[in-house]
């Protein structure tokens, strides 16, 4: 189509509108070809099918097809602009067209029409350097090694008989349980047999730990429970019930020595306790150095954000919290449909959930336009070793080469995506570079990695 001009307009909320100018001729020549083809396809009562008269179409259906024209000439004309990177769109929400209805073309005069679409906030960073901040100082000392040594202690247990004794907190309990009802009858469809938790746990629905310890093997009695208000599961919440429950199986867990056979069992890679330890305290030392980035950075983009002004439109926000949720489900390797059913019997819907990470969503957004205003104000680029360097890392991560890898992140559908990283890396160090951190009071290692 021809473009006899075209002018752009700022809105609220980070929102355009395109007003375009075609030549009154060109929509013409548009209407004239759908009236000569439908002469040749539509099927008229009185006339053959390809036999019907061009008049004859236009005067049953000229309206339509002047608007099918009309709505033709700004399909076009609307891709053109968007394949030449005229107008820059967000893809998350479909483009509307201004004062639809009163779009009627004249054939008089040039046919003007309106499209509003949301795009990207554009953002002026400024004072993003030199950004005071302070982060704590942690170091892992031998206690968290210690305590990370009996965790796989502990998950390298066997799981063995008690010989003697009652059922105490650890224990590893198998019981069974019913619902009785007033007059100490089992209620329908409420037992449950050879029910395992650890006690002390919490993993049961009615939360009997406290209530069968000290009880021995075999041993059956009634349990009352009531729960308050305040509690977490809908189906007990005010409720009160007399539990019957039996002890069917005391276990306890058999703990391994800590020393070189249990290094070797963990992995073969490690030859002594030593080297067990020393695996850890990397692995430890980098989870700090990670966190500790992380804090820097977020104080950073924190102070950036709040001095920089710009709107977020809601498509984007809705975007956002739409992959959020996404992440939800598979981070929890859930269906939406399973999702859904699990929030319903807490209370709560997909929409509750959803509105929670709206915040969250809100700051991912500005932290991302704002790594995006530094790249460009710095003019930062992802050189070609940029990228060899991450397909190492994720080779290395994946136990494939680095080749393998580049195969499939380094085509033209992934690279674009790779590149977003890297830069987004580059910026980040950037600002960690060019602010001035303090090092804060001691913080124990288990504390800074909770918060």
């Amino acid at each position: 189509m021809k473009i006899v001009s075209k002018k752009t307009e700022k809105l609220e909320n980070s929102a355009e509108k395109l007003t375009v100018t075609i030549d009154k001729n060109e929509l013409r020549k548009a209407y004239t070809d759908l009236l000569n083809h439908y002469a040749k396809e539509a099927t008229v009562k009185g006339f053959r099918k390809g036999k019907t008269p061009v008049n004859v179409i236009e005067n049953r259906f000229g309206e339509i097809i002047k608007g099918e024209a009309a709505m033709k000439a700004i399909d076009e004309t609307w891709k053109e602009l968007v394949d030449a990177g005229e107008v820059k769109p967000l893809p998350y929400a479909e483009p509307k067209l201004v004062d639809e209805e009163n779009l009627k073309p004249d054939w008089d005069n040039d046919f003007v029409f309106s499209i509003s679409y949301d795009v990207e906030p554009e953002i002026t960073v400024a004072g993003y350097k030199n950004i005071e901040t302070e982060v704590p100082k942690v170091t892992v000392e031998e206690a968290d090694i210690q305590k990370e040594l009996e965790k796989l202690q502990d998950q390298n247990a066997m799981v063995v008989p008690k010989k003697s004794g009652a059922v105490e907190k650890n224990d590893i309990v198998t019981i069974d349980y019913s619902l009785l009802d007033e007059e100490g009858n089992v209620m329908p469809k409420s037992e449950r047999e050879d029910f395992v938790f650890t006690v002390g746990s919490g993993y049961n629905l009615y939360k009997l730990d406290d209530d069968i310890i000290g009880m021995n093997k075999d041993e059956e009695k009634v349990v009352k429970k009531s729960f308050g208000e305040d509690e977490n599961a809908p189906a007990l919440k005010g409720q009160s019930f007399n539990i019957k429950v039996k002890v069917k199986e005391i276990k306890v867990k058999d703990l391994p020595a800590i020393d070189d056979d249990l290094a070797q069992d963990i992995n073969e890679k490690f030859k002594t306790l030593d080297d067990l330890k020393a695996d850890i305290k990397e692995r430890l030392t980098k989870a700090v150095e990670t966190k500790l980035k992380g804090s820097k950075i977020e104080a950073i983009l924190n102070k950036i954000t709040s001095e920089t002004s710009f709107e977020l439109p809601q498509s984007m926000i809705a975007a956002e919290q739409d992959s959020a949720w996404q992440n939800f489900l598979a981070q929890n390797n859930l269906q939406e449909e399973q999702a859904v059913q699990i929030l319903k019997y807490q209370g709560k819907t997909k929409e509750d959930i959803v509105n929670d990470f709206k915040d969250a969503a809100v700051k991912n957004l500005k932290d991302k336009l704002v790594l995006k205003a530094v790249i460009k104000a710095e003019d930062l680029k992802a050189e070609e070793s940029d990228f060899d360097a991450r397909y190492e890392e994720i080779a290395k991560a994946a136990g494939k080469t680095a080749e393998e890898i580049k195969k499939v992140y380094g085509n033209a559908s992934f690279k674009p995506y790779l590149e977003e990283e890297i830069l987004n890396g580059k910026a980040v160090d950037f600002l960690i570079g060019a602010a001035k951190i303090k090092t804060g009071k001691k913080t124990a290692m288990a504390d800074f990695l909770s918060m």
